[in-house]
């Protein structure tokens, strides 16, 4: 007799991966403006696809290129991608709990590992690998960034997401956050030392990655020194929380929202208050 698998056995939040238009442009953002480095790069020749991961302060964010456009291409970013110790069974429990089967497990098209697509409770698309392939294991120093904050994930219905997320995913719940005078609500769920942020609004509408979050000494700092580089930076004034309050917002060539926050971790001051 089988026995429905309720959670995953999901360790890591891997990487955010970006379709980009021009890799260069990409790389010259990613590795000379957020002082990032590339730690592993390869192709698939068959559909001319280059796939470069960059670390941040810790983190990883995939840049998949493909050589010849194609039609109806949508830029920035594409998915979230989690580290499982059993990908065919987190697979099957998965589309068994009636989350919609994108990809079925198979060898990696770069031929590292194994992969499988799933979406979301809101239709996102999420990886699931299986590999060996540490690429996490020695961060590099930034000058700019302490560490990828989270990546924002759309919500539509954010009981189904945390359903996803926390009850199927297995990610713990660190914080929920009702914006006062607004109809945004917030909750950050993390696996290891990785965040994901689930965003709700009224407005269903929108890319289904919003942002991607940076942890940053000092806002001012950091967007005056982002300015010597040419990048425009945008201050975002945030109503009523005062642990959200200090933040900035710039854009990557591929219109990829990258947002700049001073707050403490999440992971150190609200991990068990949830």
């Amino acid at each position: 007799m089988t026995t429905e698998r309720l959670t995953t056995v999901i360790y890591e939040m891997n990487h955010v991966g970006i379709q980009v238009e021009d890799l260069d442009a990409s790389l010259g953002f990613y590795q000379g403006v957020l002082g990032g480095r590339t730690v592993w790069s390869t192709e698939i020749a068959a559909v001319e696809l280059d796939i470069v991961y960059v670390e941040i302060a810790g983190g990883l964010v995939e840049l998949l290129h493909f050589r010849a456009p194609r039609p109806g291409t949508t830029y920035g970013i594409d998915h979230v991608a989690f580290l499982s110790d059993d990908l065919d069974a987190d697979f099957a429990g998965l589309v068994g709990a009636g989350y919609e089967a994108l990809v079925e497990p198979r060898t990696a098209g770069s031929g590292v590992g194994r992969n499988a697509f799933v979406a979301d409770a809101y239709g996102n698309r999420v990886e699931i690998l299986q590999r060996d392939l540490e690429l996490r294991d020695e961060p590099s120093p930034n000058e700019l960034v302490e560490a990828i904050d989270h990546v924002c994930v759309r919500a539509g219905d954010l009981d189904r997401a945390r359903e996803f997320y926390h009850e199927r995913m297995g990610l713990e719940i660190l914080r929920e956050v009702q914006v006062p005078g607004s109809d945004v609500a917030l909750t950050y769920l993390a696996v290891g030392n990785d965040v994901v942020e689930l965003l709700h609004t009224d407005e269903t509408a929108g890319k289904p990655f919003p942002h991607l979050a940076l942890r940053v000494t000092n806002v001012e700092a950091a967007a005056e020194r982002l300015g010597e580089l040419g990048v425009s930076v945008r201050r975002l004034p945030r109503p009523g929380d005062d642990d959200l309050a200090r933040a900035a917002d710039l854009v990557d060539p591929d219109g990829v929202r990258i947002e700049i926050l001073d707050r403490p971790s999440l992971l150190d001051g609200f991990r068990g208050q949830g």
